[in-house]
């Protein structure tokens, strides 16, 4: 499905509260080079994107065919290679990149009783960055004409089928060097498997897939992505180590229905478990949200879940879910039921926007883990989290017109800024690795070879009555690759 945003702006997930306000960047417009009216993006000269950085060390190499040909051509494989676009060697052609935006209409977001949503002009952001990137060279010497496809939250087709239809649009009507993806991943990997010849790059940070979906496209990569693996050990442990599991108390786990996440709950979730004397006493399975007309299965199975849990007396609730839906849908029910579990979120459970919609005592009895600040906390409480170039990324785009102040404009903002950087930064290093990636989103990336999701530690959090919001409590935890 598509992960983030689908819930995330269809749906409001990122809705900010009153706290949640960003200091608007300063700067003076500059010029866009922008042709009319096709919304592509010309050549013109100015201020620079992101410098490479020194590689950090290499990893075993998946073998992705990655390397400098022609545009459009299928290239060949280097042993120390991360994804890079195929750029030609002896000529600076533009390059067209497919990119992937929302429409500005806020669908079903009342629907679940989210408020606030506000993920800005995506394509006005988007076409400002690569216009940036092509005044500081394109990509090694190529400037981007961008290919948008535009997506509205009210479309009634399944994300399969959108993101088929964008992908036709990408490698059929147009010849693509490499595709944005915005916050779209089908859990069937439809857009991987149809544009699997050339690189894409995704910003999600709820759900950017597993080991074999890394595995089976080596052309993709999550710059700010955590591998569902990886998530759900250092899940476990992270909430093992604040000592959130209390003996004698029944543990339960909310989980949406997909292959990969029933393989991971089998296969990781409950041996992690094991491991710190857990056993979960019931496993609730709700329907996978597969279009934006197809919310209120999901939001029924998440119903029942927490009817089925206080029934059973569960009073630790784990949740392992692809959208912060499951988690607000199940505190609302259980506020009209008083029942009052533990409960123990992470950055997928997009708990930033839970303070302005999740019943207050509810949250009183959260605590969790996180990877990316703009997501977990307000901006005020993001302190050294603070991604590395965050500020430069909103600076340049409110000079550009953009209003990114609220929270939620600002995090869908940073995505973009983490793809088209990383676009670029990947066609300067090549053939060499990516290695160390200053993230907008997450304080530390690194994406090589043999990983391409890029989250390397997470930070504990928990619920503050004192000012209605959640605040770190501690430093940050490596995630474990095993």
């Amino acid at each position: 499905m598509r992960r983030l945003l689908i819930p995330l702006a269809a749906l409001g997930l990122v809705a900010c509260g009153t706290t949640a306000r960003l200091a608007p960047g300063s700067g003076a417009p500059a010029a866009d080079g922008l042709a009319a009216p096709t919304a592509t993006v010309g050549s013109t000269a100015a201020t620079a994107g992101p410098a490479p950085v020194p590689d950090g060390p290499a990893s075993a190499p998946q073998g992705q065919p990655t390397g400098i040909s022609q545009p459009g051509a299928e290239s060949t494989s280097a042993p120390d290679q991360t994804p890079s676009p195929a750029l030609a060697a002896t000529d600076h052609r533009p390059v067209e990149v497919g990119v992937i935006v929302e429409g500005s209409d806020s669908g079903l977001a009342g629907s679940f009783g989210f408020n606030g949503l506000n993920n800005g002009d995506e394509k006005a952001t988007a076409t400002a960055l690569i216009a940036d990137v092509n005044r500081h060279g394109g990509l090694a010497g190529h400037p981007i004409t961008p290919v948008f496809y535009v997506v509205s939250a009210s479309d009634s087709r399944s994300f399969s089928e959108i993101e088929q239809a964008a992908c036709a649009d990408f490698v059929q009507d147009h010849h693509v060097v490499a595709v944005i993806a915005g916050h779209f991943v089908a859990s069937d990997n439809t857009l991987l498997a149809c544009a699997k010849t050339v690189p894409i790059i995704n910003s999600e940070v709820v759900y950017t897939g597993d080991a074999a979906t890394f595995a089976a496209y080596p052309k993709y990569v999550a710059p700010a992505g955590l591998e569902l693996e990886r998530q759900a050990r250092a899940y476990v442990r992270g909430m093992a180590a604040q000592g959130f599991f209390h003996a004698g108390i029944a543990t339960g786990l909310v989980a949406v229905d997909v292959p990969s996440y029933r393989r991971v709950v089998s296969q990781v979730v409950i041996p992690e478990l094991a491991r710190v004397g857990v056993q979960l006493k019931d496993t609730a399975f709700f329907p996978e949200t597969t279009s934006t007309s197809a919310t209120s299965q999901s939001a029924a199975g998440i119903a029942n879940a927490e009817l089925r849990f206080a029934g059973d007396r569960i009073g630790q609730v784990l949740f392992l879910t692809d959208a912060g839906l499951a988690a607000l849908e199940f505190m609302t029910t259980a506020n009209t039921q008083h029942y009052t579990p533990r409960m123990a979120l992470s950055t997928t459970d997009a708990p930033q926007a839970q303070e302005a919609n999740a019943p207050a005592t509810q949250l009183a009895n959260v605590t969790g883990i996180g990877w990316a600040p703009l997501v977990d906390v307000d901006v005020g409480q993001e302190g050294a989290s603070t991604p590395p170039r965050q500020a430069e990324c909103l600076k340049l785009l409110t000079a550009a017109g953009q209003n990114e102040s609220a929270q939620n404009t600002a995090f869908v903002a940073a995505g973009f800024c983490d793809e088209v950087w990383y676009l670029q930064m990947s066609a300067t290093a090549a053939p060499r690795p990516v290695g160390s990636f200053p993230s907008v989103i997450v304080p530390s990336a690194y994406v090589d070879a043999s990983r391409r999701d890029g989250v390397g530690a997470y930070r504990p959090f928990a619920f503050q009555a004192s000012c209605h919001c959640f605040r770190y409590t501690g430093g940050p935890s490596p995630i474990p690759n095993s």
